[in-house]
């Protein structure tokens, strides 16, 4: 099995004049091993060590403000880029939200408002150190 250091950059956020303050970003693991936390106005970039095997990488993010959920994306890092070993991927996420949580934030317009960002990954590939015994 071979890892993979996963670095998340949330690079740009659409719309551009949509205020973001005090939204939050939670990335978590398809096992549930790791969850950590990024938002717009303090942290914006979090390392995750990954394990993995020919399948893809599923991550969830959960979008947070005011401690209620938002709406949730999906990233999916394709095994064929980690076979591959390539050390970036970008996708654009968008978030899906139920239409209430449209209708809280964008009001009753009548265009299809969707909240989306641009999610930048770096990978960097660990090297598997074979162990030597020792004789004695």
């Amino acid at each position: 099995m071979s890892q993979v250091i996963i670095t998340f950059d949330i690079i740009e956020y659409f719309p551009s004049d949509f205020n973001y303050d005090e939204y939050f970003f939670i990335i978590i693991s398809e096992n549930k091993e790791f969850e950590q936390e990024i938002s717009y106005l303090n942290q914006n970039q979090i390392s995750h060590k990954a394990s993995f095997t020919k399948k893809d990488l599923k991550y969830s993010i959960k979008v947070i403000k005011s401690g209620a959920l938002i709406g949730i994306s999906d990233i999916v890092i394709p095994a064929q880029i980690l076979s591959k070993k390539e050390n970036i991927f970008d996708k654009t996420c968008q978030i899906t939200m139920t239409d209430s949580v449209k209708k809280i934030i964008f009001g009753n317009t009548s265009s299809a408002n969707n909240l989306k960002f641009n999610l930048h990954l770096t990978l960097q590939y660990i090297k598997k150190k074979k162990v030597q015994e020792k004789e004695m």
